[in-house]
């Protein structure tokens, strides 16, 4: 039986929510770009900016395809109400820039304490983390917002105080 060809080259639903969302990106970034010139925004600023509306576009996933760590944990910080700019920006910035679920660093304190997992969860200040919950980047990432919610601020991630982030 022969396939209908015409048939395999329609674009999913998906495949077309996708283009129209690149495509909107692409005149949005044009704009931005034209207006920094005329008001005098530096190319830092643009770029932030991009970066803020990259992270604020909802990740469309595509059916029986798991969604990046990055994606979810991006996803969940924004569900909490959360800015998933600060997010992004802490983790890249210095807490674990690879992304790596099962990233660890002993720390030279007197505890010994391990920096674990995406948010790098201190062993020694939360006990009530599990190894086995820390390395799970979405159970590490539920007891970040856990953590960050409870407190009102990022500052219990000393990176969070070294960048600026509230």
């Amino acid at each position: 039986m022969r396939k209908n060809k015409t048939w395999a080259k329609q674009p999913t639903k998906f495949k077309k929510k996708v283009n129209v969302l690149a495509r909107d990106f692409k005149v949005l970034v044009v704009v931005l770009i034209i207006a920094s010139s005329v008001i005098g925004i530096s190319s830092t600023q643009v770029e932030r900016m991009i970066d803020r509306i990259n992270l604020n576009q909802v990740k469309a996933q595509e059916p029986g395809k798991e969604l990046s760590v990055k994606d979810y944990v991006l996803g969940e910080v924004t569900k909490a109400g959360l800015d998933p700019y600060e997010a992004y920006i802490l983790i890249t910035t210095c807490e674990n820039p690879t992304w790596n679920p099962d990233k660890h660093v002993v720390n030279n304190d007197k505890y010994h304490s391990i920096d674990r997992g995406i948010f790098m969860i201190n062993s020694y200040w939360h006990k009530e983390v599990s190894n086995l919950c820390a390395y799970d980047y979405k159970c590490n990432t539920r007891e970040a917002i856990r953590i960050r919610l409870q407190d009102g601020n990022w500052h219990q991630w000393t990176c969070a105080k070294k960048i600026g982030i509230k």
